[in-house]
């Protein structure tokens, strides 16, 4: 029951339930869904490399583009294995490439490239596929290294006096050094003047550098009594890189 002796701007007016449910039932809900096609046109026509190949196939400007691609209501497919397949805007890509990957198990790239290619393709699209993949956070914690495992490290016992272990490398170039070049000449003179001071090494340890495995630099650790030790390829942390 209203309240008579109340103003009208004390209150907002209160709808009995009657009309209430009249006004719900004269609302109508909107529902919009366009088809694929549909959102491919409007995602094709705001990408500017797919516009201007569209453009270029129905003005007859570049007879080369008519035989790889074709324009068929207002839509740019492009000619691959006697199938017509959408060409996919810059916009799309992603998700499609998340759909033909991630929601499929984490295929490989050869699946996930068979995947996209049932009805889609761009530009690059392996290379872009291949790039997703490795990115991808699953695939990374499980994928298995491949190759040859590592082995074991092997350190170097310590020396019953100093300098019973020298490490050799080449640093520079600088504006004064000892050594003006890589040969096995002027190592070999480095090495002799190192001698002079501080005693014969036990061994030396060096990389696979030209100068270290040369006859020459060989001949003269054999006959002054020193090991000559080279460290694997490709693993400076072997000659004291951190």
């Amino acid at each position: 029951m209203r309240m008579a002796h109340v103003d009208a701007l004390s209150r907002a007016p209160v709808e009995d339930e009657e009309s209430l449910d009249k006004a719900l039932a004269e609302r109508q809900t909107v529902c919009v869904s366009i088809t694929l096609e549909e959102r491919m046109i409007m995602c094709q026509t705001a990408d500017s490399d797919v516009a201007h190949i569209k453009g270029q196939i129905e003005e007859s400007l570049d007879e080369g583009l008519g035989l790889s691609y074709v324009v068929k209501d207002q839509l740019l497919y492009r000619k691959f294995r006697d199938k017509l397949l959408f060409v996919m805007p810059k916009s799309m890509r992603k998700s499609l490439v998340v759909t033909a990957h991630d929601l499929s198990g984490h295929p490989a790239v050869n699946c996930t490239m068979a995947n996209v290619l049932q009805y889609f393709w761009f530009s690059n699209n392996r290379r872009y596929v291949k790039l997703h993949i490795w990115a991808c956070f699953e695939c990374l914690l499980m994928r298995v290294p491949r190759g040859k495992r590592p082995g074991l490290l092997h350190p170097i016992p310590i020396g019953k006096r100093p300098f019973g272990t020298v490490h050799v490398d080449h640093v520079g170039p600088f504006i004064t050094a000892p050594v003006p070049n890589t040969r096995s000449e002027p190592l070999i003179k480095c090495v002799r003047q190192f001698v002079r001071e501080y005693g014969f090494p036990g061994q030396l340890i060096t990389d696979r550098g030209t100068c270290y495995t040369s006859g020459a630099f060989g001949d003269y650790c054999t006959a002054q009594g020193i090991k000559l030790i080279w460290t694997s390829s490709r693993h400076p942390q072997a000659n004291g890189q951190v």
